[in-house]
């Protein structure tokens, strides 16, 4: 559920972590529900595309703003990916035991990355005038 304490004030990224936390909840919805609603299997690869699309967004307007902090920001992202690829690589019998491990990771993942980091690069951007 979105909150406005969320919100980094630049509408596209703000848009974006709402359809990331939108995703989390269909597979977790879709975890808990079986394969009624959607496979979960295609909402993680909806999941992991949304989230790479995203990461790659944030990283090219930082990199245009000249956010100091760039190569920091850009490794936690790696780190992101690398667990993320760990899970896509996972053999499928034992990836679907993986699935709840997998949300709870990315919904804490980006939890964290909206409370925190996302709140620190935002106001950067939003003193270069990004949001206007």
């Amino acid at each position: 559920i979105w909150r406005d304490e969320y919100s980094v004030n630049i509408p596209p990224i703000d848009d974006q972590h709402k359809t990331l936390l939108k995703l989390i909840c269909e597979m977790a919805d879709s975890i808990r529900n079986g394969e009624e609603m959607k496979n979960p299997e295609l909402i993680l690869d909806e999941l992991v595309s949304y989230a790479e699309f995203h990461l790659k967004y944030e990283e090219n307007l930082l990199e245009k703003y000249r956010y100091p902090e760039l190569l920091v920001y850009k490794r936690s992202h790696k780190d992101f990916g690398d667990k993320i690829e760990h899970f896509k690589n996972t053999p499928k019998d034992e990836r679907l035991h993986l699935l709840p491990k997998i949300t709870v990771f990315t919904y804490n993942w980006l939890m964290a990355r909206i409370l925190k980091e996302d709140a620190i690069y935002s106001s950067y951007l939003i003193e270069k005038g990004v949001n206007k």
